[in-house]
């Protein structure tokens, strides 16, 4: 797969040939899109969210853009090149995770091994992908290849929750509530602190389920 898009109207113009002649120069794969053409216009509106946009521009990921005639100066001053090392790392970080998720239910020819699975999911986790991430906390809390690690997990959710997944936001608001009913099934006394904790508790679930529904169905 690509590692950077380029939008442009022209396949020829200068502009777009100064793009692709440094993309060459720094070894990074591209695909070229036409938005003559309605269906790329759209990709690319989608993919930026800014519809006044001019072209030729540069995706690199999914947070950034860069028009042609700026890459030279970001070429020079080292930000290109680091920009594409972290595209590069994100891009191996998501391959891990779907190596370990092939562990993990035995496919392509691969018996079932979670073990396997859960060094492959720390190797994402520590590389920044947010699957990996969620999937190794939910690896920890299940205790099906090292014992339940409930803060470990919490961590990892925290880490995939930061970078917007939704699914780590509903695990992290199913851990306040399973924190809050351990609270009263060992408690044999009510009192006003205690009282006070399950509150917390139980408001730091709500806030998470909260942003799971609301950007889970499109409601930011």
């Amino acid at each position: 797969m690509p590692l950077a898009k380029v939008f442009t109207e022209a396949g020829v113009d200068a502009e777009t040939a100064l793009i692709k002649s440094i993309l060459e120069r720094h070894g990074v794969s591209y695909s070229m899109h036409d938005v003559r053409k309605p269906e790329e216009a759209a990709r690319a509106e989608r993919l930026t969210k800014r519809s006044d946009l001019r072209v030729p521009f540069v995706l690199l990921g999914r947070k950034t853009v860069w028009l042609g005639t700026e890459m030279p100066e970001l070429e020079s001053a080292g930000s290109l090149k680091l920009t594409i090392a972290h595209e590069r790392q994100l891009k191996h970080a998501a391959a891990e995770y779907s190596r370990g998720l092939l562990h993990l239910r035995g496919q392509w020819a691969l018996g079932r091994d979670p073990r396997a699975a859960l060094e492959w999911f720390e190797r994402a986790a520590a590389h920044g992908d947010p699957k990996g991430q969620c999937a190794l906390g939910s690896l920890l809390m299940s205790g099906e290849v090292v014992p339940k690690d409930a803060d470990a997990a919490r961590g990892w959710f925290e880490a995939a929750a930061q970078q917007g997944s939704m699914s780590a936001r509903l695990a992290l608001g199913q851990l306040e509530l399973e924190r809050a009913s351990r609270r009263r099934a060992d408690r044999q006394i009510v009192s006003a602190a205690s009282s006070a904790e399950d509150a917390t508790a139980l408001a730091a679930a709500a806030a998470h389920f909260q942003v799971r529904v609301l950007f889970g169905f499109g409601l930011s």
